[in-house]
């Protein structure tokens, strides 16, 4: 039997808030949630860094009244609890220059596009359920109601299930959709990280249903930590990066630009983007008029209006990425439970599929046929679109001018009885390879 000690160690480190509140939440609670994750001479497996929490939540804040699984009082099937925070903020703890490592403003948004795309309908109820209280979206079983317009929105059985995460005290265990945070990062090489987590203020952000009243009602979090997966290095590893240290790191982050379809017919929307190693980009939308409004699902994502030509191009040229679809549209008009009845979206959801990962690599995916048709009083789209640009390296390519997509629709809002066209908020997600030039004596730099 040999007397030697393992050279390395895999700890879990729990982290509390650096500012630690009894509870955070929306309704003039403390809505920003603050860690510090240790600058040690360890790896951090980003995939596995979850957000822990307990949820109330309230109908009524002020009697601390719960919603019943019988009121229309609802949340983002695929979701779930990740509807909850508006923004992630990551910056080096080191090296605290004010320069951001990854900012994303939007993220509620990105999250409900990779979780509709990433997970079917099974995989929501069976696994991730547990996590951020999602359901899913479409059916997983023959016997379910095919559409959503044959049943009342609030005896829906798919909303009553996502129901009964919010009709008492829920604990949670979220997987960030941060592209840092996600990767195995060193963290002594690094400087440790900030992190800070903005919740959503506005209940009309996070609940909807008729039973929701953005006044009154609330949610609340509580016992708050991180847990921090590690594998400690070896004291062979920490000297041979001492005499050979490591210029630069490079990582992956996310950057999202906002942008409006104005009208119905062709619309073009030009974002000027200056990144090193571009990936990928993702897209979705959803009507101005749903935006922090209860009455609509705000992480719904919908087909643009009605698409019936979509192009994307890069700085004016068509290597490496430019495509156009048109989408054949067969519409009757007279029949308003009908649109998009025939929509062949296969395409672009092909194309959409690939800022993930090589399409034929998913095997699972809430993008059904039955999720990409529109009904009157929809709230669980899942529509993107989006493309990569590197998909065989991964390394990226170098942008350093406009992106454009070009889209002709209709701007219809399905929710609205007369189809009439309405403007279409556009949220771009890009994907993108940076390196971290790192100098002891002068801190880091982003290039």
């Amino acid at each position: 039997m040999s007397n030697a000690i393992a050279s390395q160690e895999k700890r879990v480190l729990e982290i509390l808030p650096s500012n630690n509140a009894e509870s955070y939440g929306s309704q003039g609670k403390q809505n920003v949630i603050k860690f510090e994750i240790a600058d040690v001479p360890a790896v951090m497996l980003g995939e596995s860094v979850r957000l822990n929490f307990e949820i109330d939540s309230y109908a009524t804040a002020s009697s601390k009244t719960r919603p019943t699984i019988d009121q229309d009082f609802n949340i983002d099937k695929c979701n779930g609890f990740q509807s909850i925070i508006q923004q992630v903020l990551l910056s080096s703890r080191r090296y605290s220059t004010g320069t951001n490592l990854e900012s994303i403003t939007s993220y509620s948004r990105l999250s409900s596009s990779m979780k509709s795309a990433l997970f079917s309908p099974a995989q929501h109820l069976s696994n991730s359920s547990q996590q951020d209280g999602s359901v899913g979206k479409g059916m997983t079983c023959k016997d379910e109601p095919p559409t959503k317009v044959e049943i009342l929105q609030v005896s829906d059985p798919t909303l009553q299930a996502q129901r009964k995460k919010l009709v008492k005290k829920t604990p949670v265990s979220l997987q960030l959709n941060s592209a840092l945070l996600n990767s195995n990062l060193s963290l002594d090489q690094i400087g440790g990280l900030h992190l800070q987590i903005y919740l959503k203020e506005n209940v009309g952000s996070v609940f909807w249903g008729a039973d929701v009243n953005t006044g009154t009602s609330s949610y609340e979090i509580s016992n708050v930590s991180l847990t921090v997966p590690v594998i400690y290095k070896s004291q062979e590893q920490i000297q041979m990066e001492k005499a050979n240290p490591q210029p630069a790191i490079s990582f992956l982050s996310w950057v999202n630009i906002y942008n409006v379809i104005q009208n119905e017919g062709s619309n073009s929307l030009n974002n000027r983007v200056s990144l090193k190693g571009l990936v990928s980009v993702i897209q979705n939308s959803l009507p101005v008029s749903h935006i922090s409004n209860s009455e609509y699902n705000e992480d719904t994502l919908f087909s643009f209006g009605g698409i019936e030509e979509m192009s994307m191009s890069r700085m004016g040229v068509r290597s490496p990425r430019e495509w156009t679809f048109n989408v054949k549209r067969e519409r009757d008009t007279s029949s308003l439970n009908n649109i998009a009845e025939n929509v062949n979206y296969s395409q672009i959801v092909d194309e959409y599929l690939s800022a993930y990962r090589n399409a034929r690599d998913v095997y699972f995916s809430g993008l059904i046929g039955q999720n990409l048709r529109g009904f009157a009083g929809e709230h669980d789209g899942v529509m993107g679109c989006g493309t990569a640009y590197s998909p065989q390296s991964g390394a990226g390519i170098v942008n350093q001018g406009n992106i454009t997509m070009n889209v002709i629709t209709k701007a219809q809002d399905p929710d609205k009885t007369d189809l009439s066209s309405t403007q279409f908020g556009v949220h771009n997600f890009y994907l993108a390879r940076s390196d971290l030039l790192i100098n002891p004596s002068q801190g880091i730099q982003v290039a």
